[in-house]
């Protein structure tokens, strides 16, 4: 299973840390809601204006949402829906939740503070692997030098998952083939594949890739080097730039 996080803080060996899994216990104050609500409304480049419009109240409510004047429930739904997330992930407070894992006041929780917790928590049987979105086909260059590849689309909706699988199936064939591979072939796969990243992109979903370099064993014969690709498909809100992997992971070959 690859855990997830997104930097700071960092939870190896619990659950994943996400909004969706953490919010119901705690309720946000305007402050936290504020923030969340400013920062997806960023991800999607809208103005306030434009999040008022998608969200079928005046602009002045998303002013005062903004500025941690608070917002009713109906406008919470509202304003979720528009930015196609839970209320309860508007609602989630990051900070509140670390400061009741820890046992500390909200306040001691300094960058020094959760960078020490985060070291104190690393799993030495997980390993991490960086991340990088899909932007261009040739960021899909680096496919050619996997020899095993872990695919995971981390959503539910059909739609995304269909997508994803197609995906999957281009990248397999690459993987498959290697480097040693006509080079104009080569380019005409890395366009296919970016291809279902431009429809998943229209889904609101993104693809992140990563490399790790690593030594594989094999029943009792001496480790041998091996390259894993990690590719992540995610909706792009819940988008992570590391993801941490089991050091022992079982291989799936393409």
């Amino acid at each position: 299973m690859v855990k997830f996080f997104e930097g700071l803080p960092l939870f190896p060996s619990r659950c994943v840390l996400t909004p969706r899994a953490l919010a119901l216990e705690y309720c946000a104050p305007a402050q936290a809601l504020a923030d969340n609500i400013r920062a997806l409304r960023d991800q999607h480049s809208w103005t306030q204006e434009q999040l008022a419009e998608a969200a079928q109240v005046h602009h002045r409510t998303i002013q005062r949402a903004e500025a941690a004047q608070g917002a009713s429930a109906e406008t919470l739904l509202a304003i979720a829906g528009a930015l196609n997330v839970d209320v309860d992930f508007l609602r989630f407070d990051g900070m509140e939740f670390l400061a009741r894992e820890f046992g500390v006041p909200r306040e001691q929780l300094t960058p020094e503070f959760i960078a020490q917790k985060k070291k104190e928590l690393v799993d030495p049987n997980y390993a991490t692997v960086k991340l990088t979105r899909v932007t261009a086909s040739a960021d899909f260059r680096l496919v050619s030098d996997a020899m095993a590849m872990f695919f995971e689309c981390a959503t539910k909706r059909d739609d995304i998952q269909d997508a994803a699988a197609s995906l999957q199936s281009e990248l397999n064939d690459l993987v498959m083939v290697g480097s040693d591979i006509d080079p104009t072939f080569r380019r005409t796969c890395e366009v296919e594949a970016f291809d279902r990243v431009k429809e998943l992109g229209k889904l609101g979903a993104i693809v992140t890739i990563g490399l790790r370099r690593h030594r594989l064993s094999i029943a009792k014969q001496e480790p041998v080097p091996w390259t894993t690709l990690y590719v992540i498909v995610a909706p792009e809100f819940e988008a992570k730039e590391f993801i941490m992997v089991p050091k022992e992971q079982p291989i799936r070959f393409a």
